[in-house]
């Protein structure tokens, strides 16, 4: 389906600078001067459904009498308050304009879309190629990275069910091991304007959205005992959903109904055939912010890519966070790719993170505290387990790793993503990220390498710092073989910059 372009206020201004607003443009009482005054609106660009309506709010540099018009009425009127009403597919101009000057005036272009506008993406199957529970996993549907967080495995799922996401525990027995972190099916790739969501589904769940990751809003997928379809409407510039299980959820299928697909970056780099170097800011300061590429695309010439997406993070030690009483919540990094670009970025441990029993000092440019004191400060649902290890049994014997100053062994860094108070057997599937710090012999340099397995150990997948995965490989030489994969360097881009 052809994508809808954005009209934004200097192309729409060019576009339809012959259209004629109601009235002239010929002050009502010249003898008032307004000429000091400036108006401004809170949007330049409003996308709107048929019949939907959203309100323009305008400032003034000093309060002045002001009125609205629409430059074509039959696709948006607009009341004097500001009301804007999508009357049917089509763009336009609203003019806000000071009535003793008309002159003076600010601008916000309109497109009114209606159902055949919008792109649709119906998710309605998988593959997978184990019976484990998946952790992590992703699938591409018309062109958008699709996420599964606490996915059954393919034995759990009824023949005439796509998926079962877990509403919470560990997947195995009690969940009580585990009561956190519901299952969740969201979107990775940004759905630009997405405006209806529909879901066939049997269970109980919620769908939460937003217009960035943070996704605060939410509404209720009530419970139905056999599979039945609710269809969500979400107002303009939403841009990520999340379907998460508050009980087992299973899901038939669901279709996405959006404006666009994500913007890309004008700004190419070239590809070199090699993981990502970014730059690094050891050594940071309390509060200090860096950003990380979080989507990017490889270009049709096969020579260079595109970031599409960057995410900021912002470093904090876990005895700043505490000693001066910062949110919890807004300083905790829970996903697999923050975890992993919070280290790479800083060279440090996420200030949410804590040691058990040790954490050797070399690993991190902060000093790493006790859970005990993690868990008083964050609570259950943010506090997670870091722990270091030097040695080469287990899934060490798996990955290319680069010895430690002059031991014969690796030093590397346990995030435990998930992990619940009482580390049993029946919680290893909650995932882990796995930073090698000293990088791995197969690249030219000794940057840190990410890995992330869902299993505990069994398969891994190396971060290619670009917000996502490579294919999976084996984790644990002498352990049951889980993917037949053995490791190969990931294929990434160099974005030093």
């Amino acid at each position: 389906m052809k994508k809808i372009s954005l009209v934004f206020l200097a192309i729409a201004t060019l576009s339809l600078g012959g259209c004629k607003f109601r009235g002239a443009d010929t002050p009502n009482n010249p003898s008032v001067d307004v000429s000091d005054v400036t108006i401004s609106l809170s949007t330049n660009y409003i996308a709107l459904m048929t019949g939907e309506s959203q309100k323009i709010e305008v400032n003034l540099s000093r309060q002045v009498s002001y009125s609205f018009s629409s430059s074509d009425e039959k696709v948006a009127t607009v009341t004097p308050k500001g009301l804007v009403k999508a009357i049917n597919k089509g763009d336009c101009l609203i003019r806000a304009y000071l009535n003793d000057d008309p002159s003076i005036k600010a601008m916000c272009s309109v497109t009114v879309v209606d159902d055949s506008s919008l792109m649709t993406t119906t998710i309605n199957s998988i593959s997978r190629g184990t019976d484990y529970q998946t952790n992590f996993f992703y699938q591409y549907y018309n062109g958008t990275k699709i996420f599964y967080y606490r996915l059954a495995g393919i034995s759990a799922t009824p023949s005439n069910t796509m998926a079962l996401i877990y509403a919470s525990g560990n997947l195995k027995d009690n969940a009580d091991d585990n009561p956190y972190l519901p299952g969740s099916i969201y979107n990775e790739t940004a759905m630009m304007g997405i405006r209806r969501i529909i879901v066939n589904y049997r269970g109980e769940g919620n769908i939460r959205y937003g217009a960035d990751r943070d996704m605060p809003n939410s509404v209720a997928l009530p419970n139905h005992s056999s599979m039945s379809e609710e269809i969500s409407n979400f107002p303009a510039n939403i841009n990520y959903f999340a379907i998460e299980a508050t009980q087992n959820l299973y899901i038939n299928s669901i279709t996405v109904k959006y404006l666009t697909g994500g913007p890309e970056s004008s700004v190419e780099y070239t590809y070199n055939g090699e993981r990502v170097a970014p730059s690094r800011c050891l050594n940071p300061s309390e509060g200090q912010s860096a950003s990380m590429p979080v989507m990017a695309t490889k270009t049709s010439n096969g020579k260079s890519y595109q970031i599409q997406q960057t995410k900021t993070y912002t470093y904090y030690s876990s005895s700043y966070v505490i000693n001066n009483g910062l949110s919890a919540s807004g300083t905790a990094y829970i996903d697999p790719i923050d975890i992993a670009n919070y280290y790479y970025l800083f060279g440090s441990v996420p200030p949410n993170f804590g040691y058990n029993s040790s954490f050797d000092p070399e690993a991190s440019y902060s000093n790493v505290i006790s859970r005990s004191s993690i868990l008083s400060y964050y609570g259950y649902d943010l506090a997670r387990s870091v722990a270091t290890y030097t040695r080469i049994d287990g899934y060490a014997n798996a990955v290319p790793y680069n010895a430690h100053g002059s031991s014969y062994y690796p030093l590397y860094i346990e995030f435990d993503v998930a992990l619940h108070d009482d580390y049993t057997i029946y919680n290893r599937d909650v995932g882990r990220v796995v930073t090698w710090i000293d990088g791995f012999s197969c690249y030219s340099d000794s940057a840190p390498v990410s890995t992330f397995t869902g299993d505990h150990y069994l398969s891994f997948w190396e971060y290619n710092n670009m917000g996502g995965w490579n294919h999976p490989f084996d984790g644990s030489e002498n352990e049951t073989r889980r993917t037949c994969y053995n490791h190969s360097p990931a294929t990434t881009y160099d974005i030093t910059y």
